[in-house]
């Protein structure tokens, strides 16, 4: 299960735990309000993002940006590191995930113990973005400011063709 796919699913199951046949209806103040207010925070999560840069991007761009070979050992040595932390926080948050949907189809639903699962997904969430934001600081550490201007004229470009995945 892949990181967004399962981000996606902790969302999808807490929407179902939340939902109720009256949310289905008609949608109300409240939850026009939460939905421009996710859209807020997607396009602030957007402006931050375009200031980091992937391993893969890097290494894929590094002739055109000047990469030396002292930079692209660093950040494949970075993005090895992180790669076998991300698999194992993988395996991890697959397992809770598939514990909560066992809880959550059980009748009835033990409450404490649901909740406690899902602190325990959120927790590996966690530390899953606490790695992904260091491993992009490490990463963006290891470039020149020309380089990172170069990477972001990439990133447009590839944003206009619809090319650019995160």
């Amino acid at each position: 299960m892949t990181l967004r796919r399962a981000a996606g699913a902790t969302v999808v199951l807490a929407t179902l735990i939340t939902a109720s046949p009256a949310d289905a209806q008609m949608p109300s103040r409240q939850s026009m309000q939460s939905r421009q207010s996710m859209q807020s925070m997607q396009m602030r999560s957007d402006s931050i993002s375009r200031d980091f840069f992937s391993p893969r991007v890097v290494i894929a761009n590094s002739e055109e940006i000047g990469l030396s070979d002292e930079q692209r050992a660093a950040v494949q040595a970075e993005a090895g590191q992180a790669g076998e932390s991300f698999a194992a926080l993988r395996f991890d948050l697959d397992g809770a995930l598939r514990r909560m949907i066992g809880l959550a189809n059980q009748h009835p639903v033990a409450e404490d113990t649901a909740v406690a699962q899902l602190e325990e997904i959120l927790g590996i969430e966690r530390e899953i973005k606490v790695l992904q934001l260091r491993m992009g600081l490490r990463v963006k550490n290891l470039l020149t400011l020309e380089q990172h201007d170069q990477l972001r004229q990439i990133q447009r470009r590839a944003r206009t063709r619809g090319q650019l995945r995160r």
